[in-house]
């Protein structure tokens, strides 16, 4: 996928309103805390999949991963929006739009090394609003829903790495690259013991978390800096591993 391709294919995703009309939601559980960090994980994947199209690595795959995750985004923020009064986030769901309308305009532009610390720094203002969100929500919910949190954090950090690495690659990173990719390396690693110590966990959580630990000692070694192409595909591939396996977990946590 081109550039151009690219623009064009989003004006088709947001060529309905930005967030449809808000339902009334149910009762908040603990799984409600995936909504907001859900917002962060999307914003995240559009960050990577930007950045792949600009760098022309992997460039249709980026482009489509940038599609569904803008879908996914307006999809789960209207759901958030419902969800919002009962959860005490009604300030953060109005946040989470301002932002994202802003973020829109930047990763709809033509890819380029000029605009990407602006794509790169307004995808980590949503992620800090989701991580914000996130445990508000869980505090508020109670129950399992700190659980639920902690595992919504693997996923975003899978996807602040990807694209962490990314920027490095393409030279568009702060210098301060290097010391967050170590950061979330070792809070990662903390997180898949914690989640495999999980108290009641079912033999298909403790399976799926036993997966990422195994997908992790490969995924880790290919967050080294590379010199080449090859080397960040090699990355992507596996990230994109790490993030089904973390995915899988989400799916079977205790109810």
């Amino acid at each position: 996928m081109n550039r151009r391709d690219l623009i064009g294919a989003l004006g088709a995703v947001f060529a309905t309103p930005v967030f449809a009309k808000a339902r009334p939601a149910p009762q908040p559980t603990g799984s409600a805390v995936l909504l907001p960090m859900r917002l962060g994980i999307e914003a995240l994947r559009i960050a990577r999949g930007w950045c792949q199209v600009g760098m022309d690595l992997e460039a249709q795959a980026g482009g489509m991963a940038i599609q569904k995750a803008a879908a996914n985004f307006q999809n789960v923020y209207s759901q958030f929006r419902a969800a919002a009064p009962a959860l005490g986030q009604q300030e953060a769901a109005l946040l989470f739009e301002q932002h994202w309308r802003v973020y829109r305009m930047s990763f709809m532009a033509r890819p380029d090394p000029a605009a990407a610390r602006r794509v790169l720094s307004l995808s980590d203002d949503l992620l800090g609003l989701a991580r914000k969100s996130g445990a508000a929500v869980a505090q508020r919910v109670g129950g399992n829903a700190a659980l639920y949190a902690r595992a919504a954090e693997g996923s975003l950090l899978v996807e602040r790495m990807m694209r962490l690495v990314l920027s490095r690659q393409w030279g568009v990173g702060t210098a301060d690259v290097p010391i967050m990719i170590d950061e979330d390396h070792k809070a990662f690693a903390k997180l898949l013991t914690e989640l495999a110590a999980t108290p009641g966990a079912s033999p298909e959580m403790l399976a799926d978390v036993k997966l990422a630990q195994q997908q992790w000692g490969f995924f880790e070694r290919a967050l080294a800096p590379g010199a080449d192409a090859a080397a960040a595909r090699e990355m992507l591939k596996l990230g994109a591993r790490m993030d089904e396996a973390m995915e899988s977990v989400l799916t079977h946590l205790p109810a």
